[in-house]
């Protein structure tokens, strides 16, 4: 049996956070980087596949896992493979707004160039993200 602690359920919700960052990043600036820079832990997360606007499919190599979904009318609902549950991400020019099922926890967020701020209401705090 696993045990499930609060860094695993925290590591976890940062997972999402990442991917959320980059795909509105893909989105947004429509860039060719296949790495975000997540400030808080320091390090480099790595993705590849296709973003789109209206169809998302990516592989996470940090978290060895696929996150794909689609698009319907303004909102696209995602499918984190290694969490297993859904994310609803609204884009909406610089800012946008979610769901992340995994954590119970709205989220929203702004991207500036090639900064990204994403701001979780279950934590109460902002995580940075930087493309470069």
């Amino acid at each position: 049996m696993i045990k499930i602690s609060e860094k695993n359920l925290k590591d976890m919700k940062g997972n999402s956070r990442g991917s959320i960052a980059f795909i509105v990043d893909k989105l947004v600036n429509k860039g060719n980087s296949t790495t975000i820079y997540d400030n808080a832990e320091s390090t480099y997360l790595s993705y590849n596949g296709i973003v789109e606007p209206e169809s998302i499919d990516l592989y996470d190599y940090a978290n060895g896992c696929y996150i794909s979904g689609r698009k319907s009318d303004d909102m696209f609902t995602l499918f984190h493979f290694g969490e297993g549950n859904h994310i609803d991400l609204k884009i909406d020019g610089n800012k946008f707004t979610g769901f992340d099922y995994s954590s119970d926890s709205y989220f929203k967020g702004i991207i500036k160039e090639s900064s990204i701020s994403v701001f979780d209401y279950g934590e109460g705090t902002d995580f940075n993200y930087a493309t470069s």
